[in-house]
């Protein structure tokens, strides 16, 4: 089964020297780079999680969750070297990563 990943940020340096793309997302195919650009003009595969990042994974966690959104138990903490993050999915059974900026 193929696993799909788009880490989406408010801009992407793609490391060529070309200009930074503005809202742009990283597409990962079975842990390779498949595409890069905005998040605009990218197709997602079905079944691709996508990752957000935000400034407080806790207090975006504790919104979530009251408003009743099926997220992780808690905020997944794995030391210092790894923001903190969590999971959670749409009503359509999407799956979505919230991982906290450093």
């Amino acid at each position: 089964m193929t696993e799909h990943l788009a880490v989406h940020g408010e801009q992407v340096i793609d490391g060529t020297g070309a200009a930074p793309i503005p809202d742009g997302m990283v597409l990962i195919e079975d842990g390779r780079i498949r595409e890069v650009g905005r998040a605009s003009r990218l197709t997602l595969p079905t079944g691709t999680e996508v990752s957000f990042t935000t400034e407080d994974a806790d207090a975006d966690h504790a919104e979530l969750r009251a408003r009743g959104v099926e997220a992780d138990e808690a905020v997944m903490r794995m030391g210092d070297l790894v923001p903190p993050m969590f999971t959670f999915r749409d009503p359509d059974g999407n799956r979505f990563r919230m991982v906290e900026r450093p």
